[in-house]
């Protein structure tokens, strides 16, 4: 039986890559247009390229996930849970 290797996301829209970069939005696509930010430009729409993005800053995509997608995403365990008096 074989399993399945993750399917990493291949892009990013413009927004998703600005709120990860906590840029604006209209920065954002000046960046993407001028060639600053890795993307390809299908019809009307940009796709940032997801591995090129991370890695720019030398991190991969679970690092540069917003913290609430990180939480559920990733399990944790924060040790013992102490009573309340």
């Amino acid at each position: 039986m074989t399993t399945a290797a993750p399917n990493p996301q291949l892009s990013l829209s413009v927004e998703e890559t600005a709120t990860l970069l906590g840029a604006g939005l209209r920065q954002t696509y000046e960046a993407v247009r001028r060639g600053d930010i890795p993307a390809v430009k299908i019809g009307a729409r940009w796709y940032v390229k997801a591995a090129a993005l991370y890695a720019m800053f030398g991190t991969d995509e679970a690092a540069l996930r917003p913290q609430s997608a990180r939480s559920a995403a990733e399990p944790h365990d924060s040790g013992p849970i102490e009573p309340t008096v």
